[in-house]
């Protein structure tokens, strides 16, 4: 198997496998492939149908991700067989816990351990919507606030019109952010890609804007009944200006059809984590690492 390295260039290549993985987590949708595909050394391989993939750990070390096709228990042998001659040992990462089962049944796992930091916080769309009932009662009250405070305010698609803006708003807060972890400073420069690139990932943009200023933007994914909101930014001195776009954000999705909200991990950040859980996810979607001998 050949392996090389992934490039924006492999979007619209690569973008047909994903659906095929259960689960709803976001590493495996455009996003969470692309924005990460520097930061951990990607490479894919595309044999008979199917998308392998791996990448690399700070030593090199290969991790391989779920083999995507139509039938993934069998992609999965065939991964192993090839690697078999080279590899004792073959190190899985980020497995969603739909997978777990067939992970038991067809291989021999010599590891397996819960990625609590890669745990993906899911949605209720219409609720984030709707914000309804005492359980989003300070949302609620933030939101109104804004509204109150800010009569003109709008949210738009992101377009050719106001790109520019929205690229200046997040240039000031990126300059501003000087103090991000190296994984926080690789996603804020992804964002500036996938803004100059938004139909390239195919995703969707919003800019909440008051008094002719921007406020703050989102980007999503939809892949079937989920969008995955890969980034959200909003000015922070601003009262409700967070509340208010995935507010917004909710309402277009749920006009649009989409079910769930999927809104990522939290890397471990107990302060991130305590905010997504103050959002009250139905489900949180469980990954793992494993390790199987060959």
């Amino acid at each position: 198997m050949e392996f090389k390295k992934i490039t924006l260039d492999d979007i619209d290549l690569l973008r047909p496998y994903f659906p095929y993985a259960k689960g709803r987590t976001c590493d495996y949708s455009v996003g969470g492939v692309f924005i990460w595909r520097d930061f951990f050394r990607m490479e894919y391989c595309i044999e008979d149908n199917v998308l392998y993939s791996r990448l690399h750990d700070p030593e090199w070390i290969g991790h391989y991700n779920l083999p995507l096709a139509e039938d993934i228990p069998s992609a999965l042998m065939h991964l192993l067989a090839e690697l078999k001659p080279t590899l004792a040992q073959v190190r899985f990462t980020t497995v969603p816990e739909p997978y777990l089962p067939m992970f038991q049944a067809l291989c021999n796992i010599v590891f397996i351990a819960e990625q609590r930091e890669y745990m993906d916080y899911l949605y209720s769309a219409e609720e984030l919507a709707n914000l309804s009932g005492r359980k989003f009662h300070g949302q609620k009250n933030l939101v109104n606030a804004f509204v109150r405070e800010n009569p003109d305010w709008s949210f738009d698609r992101i377009g050719p019109e106001n790109l520019p803006e929205v690229r200046a708003f997040f240039e000031a807060d990126y300059r501003s952010d000087s103090d991000l972890p190296p994984s926080g400073q690789e996603e804020e420069l992804k964002t500036f890609e996938v803004l100059d690139n938004l139909d390239l990932y195919g995703f969707q943009g919003w800019v909440l804007k008051a008094a002719g200023k921007v406020l703050g933007f989102t980007l999503g994914e939809v892949i079937g009944d989920t969008c995955y909101a890969h980034t959200e930014k909003a000015d922070r001195n601003h009262k409700g200006a967070y509340q208010m776009v995935f507010n917004q954000f909710a309402k277009q999705l749920v006009s649009q059809g989409v079910t769930y909200i999927n809104r990522e991990d939290d890397m471990g950040d107990l302060g991130l984590r305590t905010a997504k859980l103050a959002l009250h996810p139905v489900d949180t979607l469980k990954k793992y690492m494993i390790e199987v001998r060959t």
